[in-house]
């Protein structure tokens, strides 16, 4: 099989390219924004946090290194605020748009690339402006497979690098232990002779390992434990999805498919549906991949087959964030689908579905996943001006962040854990017709009343349609209540 050279337009066109994809995906990011408003990042805040006063995590998501040392250095850098804490996660992701675009377009063609690059750039689970452990372990995870992917197996050094990214992964979210196994099984299967790819193999794991007893090490002398990391790790859930062994997961046929039916119905389903296309052309259609591109199908099929199975098989975790990779080899074949698809006449339709997919995907993660993005900035600020302590029952870990980044006391946002301990002039904060689950005995008494925030620009133009504009629109806003009668 002779072997296919690409050619590339000149530097400054290339430039020009990636230059506007970087802006694409910082718009995406800008139109998309609701804060900082999952559990997680508060907790990898706070590990950030309390690595700058000299404190070493004690938690499941203190330790996830590659995203909590680079936030550190970023409070470090620029102070205590929103944009530090943000700022790893978005270089990461910019990042993967980057690689991406690199890769698409050595492994495949410049179209496919391009296209691979926009999907990335727009990416409802990539392209998200939070805090997100995903981006960083799936651009290791990446950059791992392009090492071997152009290596012959005539060096050992790819395989020193890829074992070292591969525990970089690991150290980022423990489910990417599937990783290791299938490179080196790609290697086995790529390589030959096979003395050459069980070697390579050999290397891999074995700098894997020697990384593991390295932080191993590392905990050993800090925490007194030498598997510290797995005894955080599996006491943070009790029996929780994540937390079970394989003797403790769902064994169920359905529970194989339950998250390919989810998956459907998600806000990746528009990447998902076109991927499924060009899997179904693939056999007539044939891609014409470089010979480094072969080697890379090879590894990303196997670690997506290897990924499913730990995390939906053994772990219970069914979705599909805890697999990045199987999404994200689905991003490629989609970006391919279209390229195909545009050549000749059929340019206009590439272009209507490539649309429709990045508009589609954040707009489903919008209609699923909508909530009122200012209600945190509404209790802090409540707390702060009334320089009192609020009980919520909702928002309480982003407000109380954010009372930490204005560097007011978080004390002043408290959970309410039961209702029956609320005491008269107790300050409440619920979304509206939220009071109906609180049981209590004393007369409440409204103090305001407010509105909810206005609809993210990508979603407006849905708010009027029949079947979308409800979800968007049923957002009751929130109350602020005092516990007793009025006076």
């Amino acid at each position: 099989m002779t072997e296919r050279t690409l050619s590339y337009p000149g530097p400054d066109r290339r430039r020009a390219e990636i230059l506007g994809l970087i802006l694409l995906h910082w718009a995406m990011l800008a139109i998309t924004w609701n804060g900082i408003d999952t559990s997680d990042a508060y907790r990898y805040a706070s590990a950030a946090f309390g690595l700058n006063v000299g404190q070493l995590p004690d938690t499941h998501w203190g330790l996830r290194w590659p995203l909590v040392l680079p936030m550190a250095i970023s409070v470090t850098l620029f102070g205590e605020s929103e944009f530090a804490l943000l700022l790893p996660t978005v270089v990461a992701s910019t990042a993967l748009v980057w690689v991406t675009w690199r890769l698409a377009e050595q492994w495949i063609d410049r179209d496919t690339g391009r296209i691979a690059a926009i999907l990335m750039a727009t990416s409802p689970l990539f392209a998200v402006p939070d805090i997100h452990v995903r981006q960083p372990e799936l651009l290791l995870t990446l950059i791992a497979i392009a090492c071997l992917a152009r290596s012959d197996g005539r060096r050992l050094g790819p395989f020193v690098v890829a074992g070292f990214l591969a525990w970089l992964a690991w150290a980022c979210r423990e489910t990417s232990a599937y990783l290791p196994v299938m490179l080196g099984l790609g290697a086995l299967i790529l390589v030959r002779p096979w003395q050459r790819g069980a070697i390579g193999a050999a290397v891999l794991g074995a700098t894997f390992a020697a990384a593991i007893l390295l932080e191993w090490t590392f905990y050993r002398l800090v925490y007194g434990d030498w598997i510290y990391r797995i005894r955080v790790d599996m006491g943070h859930g009790g029996d929780t999805a994540g937390t079970a062994f394989m003797g403790n997961a769902p064994t169920a046929a359905q529970t194989w498919l339950m998250p390919l039916v989810e998956s459907s119905l998600s806000p990746m389903t528009p990447i998902f549906l076109v991927a499924l296309a060009g899997i179904a052309i693939a056999p007539f259609a044939k891609p014409d991949l470089t010979a480094p591109g072969r080697r890379a199908a090879t590894y990303l099929g196997l670690g997506s087959i290897g990924a499913y199975a730990l995390c939906v098989g053994a772990l219970n975790l069914e979705w599909y964030r805890y697999y990045s990779i199987v999404p994200y080899a689905a991003t490629l074949i989609a970006a391919w689908a279209i390229a195909r698809m545009g050549r000749g006449s059929r340019q206009i339709i590439a272009g209507v579905v490539l649309v429709a997919i990045c508009l589609g995907g954040p707009v489903i993660r919008g209609v699923r996943d909508q909530a009122d993005s200012r209600a945190p900035y509404r209790l802090a600020q409540i707390a702060t001006e009334r320089d009192a302590v609020v009980k919520a029952t909702d928002f309480v870990l982003h407000a109380q962040l954010l009372l930490r980044l204005a560097g007011e006391p978080q004390s002043r946002v408290v959970a309410i854990d039961d209702p029956a301990q609320l005491a008269p002039g107790d300050l409440v904060f619920l979304p509206a017709g939220g009071r109906e689950g609180i049981e209590s005995e004393a007369s409440w008494t409204e103090l305001d009343r407010y509105p909810p925030s206005p609809l993210p620009v990508l979603l407006r133009p849905f708010a009027g349609l029949p079947f979308i504009g409800p979800s968007l629109t049923d957002e009751p806003g929130q109350v602020l209540w005092r516990v007793g009668p009025p006076g």
